[in-house]
């Protein structure tokens, strides 16, 4: 069981992956709608992992948030999740620590078999 904090200014979405995650059996932490949320509640609750969004409060509000976490605990996995192709972010992506990058079109087609796939590599 992986223990977990998700991460998205988007409250529907973060329900929705809330009642997914919990029902293949993984503990949700906290959710936050922001990187500075997330920063807080990662040193707070220790999770293995965190679902995060890049584009929240500012532009890339996740990743800002993804350094400081890494930072602090690089052993938490941190899984980027957006609308927005990988291509958008390339630059600011490149110099920074991250285990993946979920597009969330695709997630929504297949959400639990795409969440299985995190789960079981990690």
């Amino acid at each position: 069981m992986t223990k977990l904090i998700i991460v998205d200014d988007e409250v529907i979405f973060t329900v929705l992956l809330k009642k997914v995650i919990s029902g293949l059996g993984h503990e949700i932490l906290a959710i936050a709608h922001s990187g500075k949320d997330a920063v807080e509640l990662t040193s707070k609750f220790n999770p293995d992992m965190v679902l995060m969004d890049i584009a929240m409060d500012y532009k890339t509000d996740g990743i800002d948030a993804c350094k400081k976490i890494k930072k602090r605990r690089p052993e938490i996995k941190i899984f980027f999740l957006s609308a927005f192709d990988q291509f958008i972010f390339k630059n600011e992506l490149k110099n920074i620590t991250y285990d993946g990058y979920i597009d969330k079109s695709q997630l929504m087609m297949d959400m639990e078999g795409k969440l299985m796939t995190i789960f079981d590599n990690n």
